[in-house]
């Protein structure tokens, strides 16, 4: 094999993923200690988790979940979640996966960390007469027995944890051998990374701390997901409908949308709004609804190993060729 044949996959094959995981490790932790010289601040990842709490908390997420659930039957799907499973719903919202979970005759468990997320998604499964067992709970300690799920899902919930390596290794130690976790992330090179990317230039966030843009990027996949027997990462896409691109706007900058952040923080509103638009403005097409999005996203999917081996290797799916 010449080495204009290589792909991603092959040199990941050859045993280069694991240096590449070591050097994004070293990357990731480089902008850990960010702090000014002296006394580390030890109650910034607290804090910072407060207010992410309490940001998801305010407003109505009703229109952002109805926007991804497609995806959640998506995710559901690809897990082969079947009746008689017993699924976990982790930062679960209010209830898009553990609804479709239910539908497809898994016995659901859903967790958030915002308990006002939790009781909206209480009321909503309660009301479609959906029997889910709802838990306040924080992806990075879980307050589940170990091998307690045959699937740990989320969709587009854990690439907001704090600490992601923490969370997918809480992810692991829930799931039974043979179990599937599977989440959802946006693509790195779509719309919403770069929206996501843009509220975190705008806020004026400090390195530390959730990071969901990098998800979509099929290294730090990799990176969180190499410790899975078994790892896939498959490209799809999200049809958005909206009467018009106000419409759009409002449901970004809103709470609890992506941008409504960086206007907290401060950022001018009508700048950021035109920066927004100019973000959508090359994939807006005109439909009966009025004005449509084609959004880009990835599920990342793993399987945990029946037994473990001496020398555990990642075996590496893609939809396409790098």
């Amino acid at each position: 094999m010449t080495a204009s044949r290589l792909s991603r996959r092959n040199l990941f094959g050859l045993g280069l993923g694991r240096l590449l995981e070591e050097r994004l490790g070293a990357l990731d932790l480089s902008g850990a200690g960010s702090e000014a010289p002296g006394e580390p601040d030890t109650d910034r990842p607290a804090r910072r988790k407060d207010a992410a709490r309490k940001a998801w908390g305010e407003g109505d997420p009703s229109a952002l979940s109805a926007w991804v659930e497609p995806a959640a039957a998506h995710l559901l799907e690809v897990c082969g979640v079947a009746r008689g499973q017993r699924l976990l719903d982790v930062a679960a919202g209010d209830g898009n996966l553990a609804l479709a979970a239910v539908q497809a005759g898994a016995e659901v468990t859903a967790a958030d960390f915002s308990p006002v997320l939790v009781e909206r998604g209480r009321e909503r499964t309660r009301a479609s007469g959906a029997d889910v067992e709802w838990n306040v709970a924080d992806v990075e300690a879980l307050p589940y027995a170990d091998e307690s799920f045959d699937c740990v899902a989320s969709n587009f919930g854990v690439i907001y944890a704090d600490d992601s390596r923490r969370a997918v290794a809480e992810l692991e130690r829930v799931v039974r051998p043979g179990g599937t976790v599977a989440l959802t992330a946006w693509a790195s090179s779509g719309l919403m990374a770069r929206v996501l990317r843009l509220a975190v230039e705008r806020e004026g966030a400090a390195s530390p701390g959730a990071k969901p843009e990098r998800w979509g990027r099929y290294e730090t996949a990799f990176l969180h997901f190499s410790r899975f027997d078994d790892f896939e990462m498959l490209d799809a896409t999200l049809r958005m409908e909206f009467d018009s691109r106000e419409e759009m706007w409002s449901l970004v900058s809103s709470p609890p949308g992506p941008l409504a952040g960086a206007l907290r923080a401060g950022a001018d509103a009508g700048e950021l709004r035109e920066e927004f638009l100019g973000l959508v403005a090359g994939q807006c097409c005109e439909s009966t609804a009025g004005v449509a999005l084609e959004v880009a996203y990835s599920v990342v999917l793993g399987r945990r190993q029946v037994a473990a081996s001496l020398a555990p290797q990642a075996t590496i799916h893609q939809t396409e060729e790098a």
